[in-house]
């Protein structure tokens, strides 16, 4: 997550920056509603939880990353927007623990997606509002050659690369990659498939958004599945 790497750098040269406005109502019920957020919830919907823990808290209703974190005006300040990127965290941190608790495998988790969403968001209103940021890059370099410095990477260098590709099964990156006119080798692998799409143009490139609609979609799917009479795949 190079952003948030260059964002805390960032924020750690100005912790006072502030463009004079206090954080907007809706960006502080925003995260009250990830805070206050409880797995063992009789009203928790069962498809919000384990590796999709933290989708309702970040996607629900009209309340999301995209509506809520608009400027950074509407964040407000340094204080509001390291709240904001702590509770993403906690809520990454909760998803690990419910997987562990009920013995579910995965090397992936949507809120992981969703934090990755809030730094970058965070990263460009914080470039927009014109805070000088050459020295920070400056510190995120100085970081990076520390031993305990950003963690590992995938061939490209990316460290997010890999994780999106992991939350999707082979058969919707196949399907996603016939929606986007992207060949798919015949009886290729995952990792082929993967490669195929890292290949093509940059227009053709999975990006958050379509990660959301897949898993989205993949929900759909179990709740048809899971209606009387429903017919099964």
């Amino acid at each position: 997550m190079n952003n948030g790497i260059e964002l805390l750098g960032a924020m750690k040269l100005a912790p006072n920056f502030s463009t004079g406005s206090t954080p907007s109502n809706s960006m502080i019920a925003f995260i009250e509603r990830i805070e206050n957020a409880d797995p063992n919830s009789d009203n928790t919907d069962e498809d919000d939880m384990d590796i999709s823990w933290g989708h309702r808290q970040f996607m629900a209703g009209s309340m999301t990353c995209v509506t809520t974190l608009t400027s950074w005006a509407s964040i407000g300040d340094v204080a509001t927007a390291c709240r904001l990127i702590a509770t993403a965290i906690k809520t990454c941190h909760v998803a690990r623990h419910i997987c562990f608790a009920k013995k579910v495998e995965t090397s992936s988790y949507l809120s992981d997606a969703y934090l990755e969403n809030t730094l970058d968001l965070l990263w460009v209103h914080w470039k927009t509002a014109g805070v000088p940021v050459p020295k920070a890059k400056e510190v995120v370099r100085k970081q990076s050659q520390q031993p305990n410095g950003p963690g590992p990477t995938d061939g490209n260098g990316d460290a997010r690369g890999t994780l999106k590709f992991q939350m999707l099964t082979k058969d919707e990156l196949i399907g996603w990659m016939k929606e986007h006119h992207i060949s798919a080798p015949k009886g290729a692998k995952k990792g082929d498939l993967v490669c195929a799409i890292e290949s093509a143009d940059a227009a053709q490139q999975l990006c958050k958004e379509d990660l959301v609609d897949i898993i989205q979609k993949r929900k759909g799917r179990k709740k048809s599945a899971g209606k009387p009479g429903a017919a099964k795949v």
